[in-house]
């Protein structure tokens, strides 16, 4: 059989636009992520994550549409998709604390966060991007872009799938357990475990942003967050572009490779959190450095970068 063509992907932009086009989604979801606690307060998070969740789907839907006629249209875009991932990581924190028993908790936010690499780390610790929808997302855009349908095909589909999850989402989530139309009484109970629910008080005092600013743990954590999502946007972003360019491998092989790393987190992710949570001979803090110092061995095996 004869080797499949060394199709290379064809840029529509600029380096220049390239780059903007990345900035916008981290200063959508910058913004984003200052107001949806006022939007939390005033909607509760059941309207709030929808809301940010269809503004995602519809942005993706028409990101082709934009492309074809002004590049000024795209950059709106990909703020208001910036806009739908600011609430990922609000989210996961407001969903497991209401709904996950504390015993429970790592497993939980574990399967809670399989959509984005390395952030089951950072949750641990204190709290973009897809590990299911990169795993999903890769195969699919090398498929899609080498097929009949055209690379616009990728982003009508996972637009609709997400506008589809979300309308799922709004029927059969409560922000309280007790709320919920199919929870017993017994199983309220035992969620609620000795914590009580994440309940919206506007007599609570107000945040003393200084003093998350000044303390010591939030300043490691900030450290540790920057560093983590440095390092994954570079592998996220650019790991197509090098396997493609550099390496010279065709588009389908390009995100059939490009999703094997998503699949081994996920795996391990499912591993780690129930291993977590039952080392109760570790502290949380002990836990994080052990896991984090197992995640780093492989950058110094034989001594070497990158193995």
């Amino acid at each position: 059989m004869s080797a499949p063509p060394r199709m290379k992907a064809v840029s529509i932009f600029t380096p220049e636009e390239q780059a903007a086009l990345y900035s916008m989604i981290g200063i959508g979801t910058f913004f984003s992520s200052i107001v949806i606690f006022k939007f939390i307060q005033t909607f509760g998070g059941r309207w709030t994550f929808t809301g940010y969740g269809i503004c995602s789907g519809i942005a993706t839907i028409l990101l082709p549409f934009c492309v074809d006629h002004s590049f000024a249209a795209v950059i709106v875009i990909r703020f208001l998709q910036g806009i739908g991932s600011g609430m990922s990581f609000v989210s996961v924190g407001y969903v497991a604390t209401a709904w996950s028993p504390t015993q429970q908790r790592g497993l939980f936010m574990s399967c809670l966060t399989t959509f984005n690499q390395h952030l089951k780390t950072v949750l641990k610790v204190n709290q973009l991007r897809e590990i299911v929808s990169s795993l999903v997302s890769q195969p699919l855009a090398g498929l899609f872009c080498t097929s009949s349908l055209g690379w616009q095909s990728i982003y009508y589909l996972q637009g609709g799938i997400t506008i589809i999850a979300f309308i799922i989402f709004f029927l059969i989530y409560s922000d309280n357990p007790r709320d919920h139309k199919y929870v017993t009484e017994t199983e309220a109970s035992y969620i609620e475990g000795y914590e009580p629910s994440i309940a919206v008080d506007e007599s609570l005092p107000r945040v003393s942003y200084k003093g998350i600013f000044t303390d010591k743990s939030m300043i490691g954590t900030f450290i540790v967050a920057i560093g983590n999502f440095f390092c994954f946007n570079i592998f996220m972003l650019f790991a197509p572009i090098y396997l493609n360019k550099v390496l010279e491998l065709n588009i389908q092989q390009t995100g059939i490779i490009s999703a094997l790393p998503y699949l081994g987190n996920i795996i391990l992710r499912l591993i780690i959190g129930p291993v977590s949570d039952k080392l109760t001979t570790l502290t949380p803090q002990n836990s994080v450095r052990l896991f984090m110092g197992l995640s780093q061995v492989k950058f110094f095996k034989n001594g070497k970068i990158g193995i």
